[in-house]
């Protein structure tokens, strides 16, 4: 899946993220960037806060209730969960 695709899908609603962490463990993510469902904050202030740079996504992961990220190159699986009307 290209990444504009993936962009597409967590601004609306949420996304199943499979990646590799960089400690070589499998992490799966419920992850959003749809604004109608981060807590608090905007992605733009997840990018300052978190150091950032092209090969990193920042994402609010909604089970954890924050900020995380992934590594673009690590994925191994991307599913959509849910849209904000509550379809997938």
């Amino acid at each position: 899946m290209r990444k504009g695709d993936v962009l597409s899908l967590l601004s609306d609603g949420i996304v199943e993220v499979h990646f590799t962490k960089v400690d070589g463990t499998t992490r799966v993510m419920m992850a959003t960037l749809d604004s109608d469902i981060v807590v608090n904050g905007n992605a733009d202030e997840a990018k300052s806060e978190m150091r950032m740079n092209s090969t990193a996504q920042p994402v609010w992961d909604v089970e954890a209730n924050g900020w995380r990220a992934f590594k673009w190159n690590s994925i191994t699986s991307v599913n959509k969960i849910l849209t904000p009307n509550g379809v997938s």
